[in-house]
């Protein structure tokens, strides 16, 4: 693994949080800007229908920035292969259109249920064919260099979303709730599907793991599960509709965390927490939600259900968290200003894993 310099130890800490662990100090995945190198930056004369459609070209610069990058903890670098988010959408026949090089839109396709098309999987789709191509051409250059991980495909519930509009989408919910289930159990069967051809593209590789979003190595089949759409939802139709989806994905997983996006997904901690097969799961604010540490008292409850945590933190968040929550299955993901910040804070939180350990 370029720019690591143990890991297997890297490892073994990653497999003790995921089982709510620890093996010397608490998980902590930093990064900073190298000091030796010049800083990475977006080309100024990006292309971006080939950065979305060509996998060496944007493999080049996911490759640039790996050796501007400073890798501390237990960091290393890693690539996820994006078409998109609820790119599945896309696969079954939503057209997709991106903006900038982290967004797109997807525009829906049934207006109607009388008039639905068949979702279906589709080996000449556009969109699959792209994101097979990316995460073949991963890869193979990642081989012993990087590591690859499985895109985000979404739940099926935020494919309804894009399926339909988000509007009709929620009006479905009261109006139509045999339809949506119907059809958030194909995209299901679908989802499935894909994330077992592209899990074999890893194998094929030699590459025995993978990770989702976060970048969190695992020996097996991981993902990083959510449902944002369910921020708009009800505790009682999260669990009819949603829940469902959710326990088999996670049976469907070797390593499965949970997405937890914004204030309004906290009302469904508990019925996600409940599904055993999910691991883990991870916390994100938003915007304008303050730093981190405001977010202590959350973390530790979401321990208190069993399950490890992750989240991303500034270094002046790091000691405030570790006052209120365990070090034990948890997981910060911290960018620090250069190298000596950064191997200054791992020495710090050896300090600050023993102490909250006793």
């Amino acid at each position: 693994m370029l720019y690591v310099d143990d890991w297997d130890k890297i490892k073994q800490r990653h497999l003790a949080w995921w089982e709510g662990e620890i093996v010397d100090r608490m998980l902590v995945m930093i990064s900073a800007p190298r000091d030796d190198v010049p800083p990475f930056k977006m080309p100024a004369d990006l292309d971006l229908a080939r950065f979305w459609t060509e996998p060496d070209y944007a493999l080049d610069m996911a490759e640039a920035e790996f050796a501007a990058t400073y890798y501390a903890g237990d960091s290393f670098p890693y690539y996820m292969p994006f078409v998109g988010p609820v790119c599945q959408a896309a696969f079954v026949g939503c057209e997709l259109s991106y903006h900038g090089t982290r967004s797109c839109w997807l525009h829906p396709m049934i207006e109607s249920w009388g008039d639905a098309p068949e979702l279906r999987y589709d080996p000449d789709n556009r969109w699959w064919r792209v994101m097979q191509d990316f995460t073949r051409a991963a890869a193979e250059r990642g081989r012993g260099r990087f590591w690859v991980g499985l895109t985000d495909l979404c739940h099926p519930g935020d494919d309804l979303a894009a399926l339909r509009g988000t509007e009709n989408a929620l009006t479905d919910f009261v109006d139509a709730p045999d339809e949506i289930d119907r059809t958030m159990r194909t995209m299901l069967n679908l989802w499935e599907r894909y994330i077992d051809e592209l899990y074999g593209i890893l194998r094929d590789a030699d590459q025995h793991g993978s990770a989702g979003t976060f970048g969190i190595y695992s020996p097996g089949k991981s993902y990083t599960m959510q449902s944002d759409f369910s921020c708009m939802l009800s505790e009682a139709m999260f669990d009819r509709h949603i829940v469902p989806i959710l326990e088999r994905q996670a049976a469907h997983l070797d390593h499965a965390i949970y997405h937890v996006d914004g204030p309004g997904a906290i009302r469904h901690i508990p019925s996600v927490a409940a599904i055993g097969d999910i691991r883990a799961l991870n916390w994100i604010p938003g915007a304008g939600q303050g730093p981190m540490r405001q977010w202590a008292g959350l973390i530790r409850e979401m321990q208190g259900f069993g399950k490890s945590v992750q989240i991303g933190a500034r270094p002046d968040d790091v000691e405030p968290i570790l006052e209120v929550a365990s070090p034990r299955g948890l997981l910060m993901s911290v960018r620090c200003s250069s190298p000596d910040e950064a191997d200054d804070l791992v020495r710090k939180i050896d300090g600050w894993t023993a102490q909250h350990m006793k």
